[in-house]
């Protein structure tokens, strides 16, 4: 997914992608957490979350956002439901979450369920994905993605590498 994931310092009405692109591979997968790591550059409020929609048309499936800090410990999560409810803004479909905030230097996954196949997510790295910009605030490694295989479609903290920068999560 990308996940790939919501807004950072935005009004409600107004999303900021944390990372951009105009195109990147897509997968559909069994059920699994995917996202990425990013370590704060400064301060950053936090005001939505989203996920990759793949052809900007809604979800098929449910897709739970969330981001865990260091020790793995969620620290806020929404669900995406499917359909085409959630506000969507470039690749992404966002919603609001109550803001908080994420301390400089401090290292944070973004992660999101896939719902199985029903979804694409994108995922690569800085030579297959097309103009991937990332916002100042972050900084995002080159083999940051994360990815968890799991029987449910439950959010949990990812913890396997495959080596691409980014699954389809957003901030």
């Amino acid at each position: 997914m990308i996940i790939c994931l919501g807004a950072l310092v935005a009004p409600a009405t107004l999303f900021s992608a944390a990372i951009n692109f105009t195109n990147a591979p897509v997968a559909h997968d069994r059920q699994l957490t995917l996202g990425f790591v990013f370590t704060t550059n400064s301060d950053i409020e936090i005001s939505s979350l989203g996920y990759y929609d793949e052809g900007q048309d809604g979800f098929l499936a449910n897709h739970e956002v969330g981001i865990y800090d260091s020790n793995g410990q969620l620290l806020t999560s929404i669900v995406l439901n499917a359909g085409s409810g959630s506000y969507l803004d470039g690749l992404y479909r966002y919603r609001a979450i109550t803001p908080i905030t994420l301390l400089a230097e401090r290292t944070f996954t973004i992660a999101a369920t896939s719902g199985g196949f029903a979804d694409g997510f994108a995922y690569g790295t800085s030579a297959t994905i097309s103009n991937f910009v990332v916002d100042p605030n972050i900084t995002v490694a080159a083999d940051a993605s994360r990815f968890l295989y799991q029987d449910d479609d439950i959010l949990r903290m990812p913890v396997d590498a495959f080596g691409h920068t980014i699954y389809g999560s957003e901030l």
